[in-house]
This record gives structure tokens, sequence and C-alpha cells, in this order.
């Protein structure tokens, strides 16, 4: 699956993750202010995303597959909550290994990006976690 004029959210139009945002809580900080973004603003984090997890692992194909289902995996309860994932034909992921795994099937990773993906989205996703405790 190709994304569409290198938006991060390829899977949810950035004006349905506005209305996903406004609909229910969002759990993370980041990814409110992603669903909330214009799609310029949207744009611009999803290339500080791919550009930071780029230079850590070296590997573009990891930087995209981050960029693409961090914001699913971290607000996979908010996106069920508004049945977003049902109307747009999202996958429902649940844990990092299984958005590693869907992102080894859809943009062809190899076994190593794969991992390398899911070591991202586990620092990522505890990152964010040790900030709500503040």
């Amino acid at each position: 699956m190709e994304i569409p004029n290198g938006k991060w959210m390829y899977l949810i139009d950035q004006e349905i993750a506005n209305q996903v945002a406004q609909k229910v809580p969002m759990k993370y900080e980041l990814t409110e202010r992603m669903f909330r973004a214009t799609e310029e603003e949207a744009e611009a984090m999803e290339m500080e995303i791919r550009a930071q997890v780029e230079k850590e692992t070296g590997s573009d194909q990891v930087a995209r597959a981050v960029s693409i289902y961090l914001p699913l995996l971290l607000e996979s309860e908010a996106l069920s909550k508004s049945k977003t994932n049902q109307k747009a034909n999202l996958p429902e992921i649940l844990s990092e290994r299984e958005a590693a795994l869907i992102a080894q099937r859809e943009i062809m990773l190899s076994e190593k990006e794969t991992q390398q993906t899911e070591q991202m989205l586990t620092r990522i996703l505890q990152r964010q976690l040790s900030l709500m405790n503040y």
C-alpha cells in the first residue's frame, strides 16, 4: 500500500482524524496533536517522526512504518470507540508486534526492519506512557 502525498496517516484521512479527536478523548498528547492538526501540521509532525526514527535506525522503511502505524497503535481505543476503524477499514492494532507484522506485510519490510519497527514502537510507547505519569 502506497502513502499518498507522504502523509503519516494514509490509513486515516486527516478530516476523519479531526472528527475522532472531537468525538472521543485521546489517550496521548502526541496523538491528540496529530489528530487535531491541519493537514500541513500533520505532515510536518510525520516528517519529524520519520527523520528521528531514520536517524536512529538508519532505515527509511522503518521510519515509514513507525510513522504510519504509531497513531493507530497509540489510539486504537479511541478509534474503536469512534467506530472510525470500521468505517475507514482500519486494522485494530493492539500491540507493537502486531503493528510491526502488519507493516511487514503492507510495506514489505525485511525481518530486520520488522524487528526494528517493533523496537521503535515499543520505545515510543514507553516514552508516551512515562509522559502521562508527570
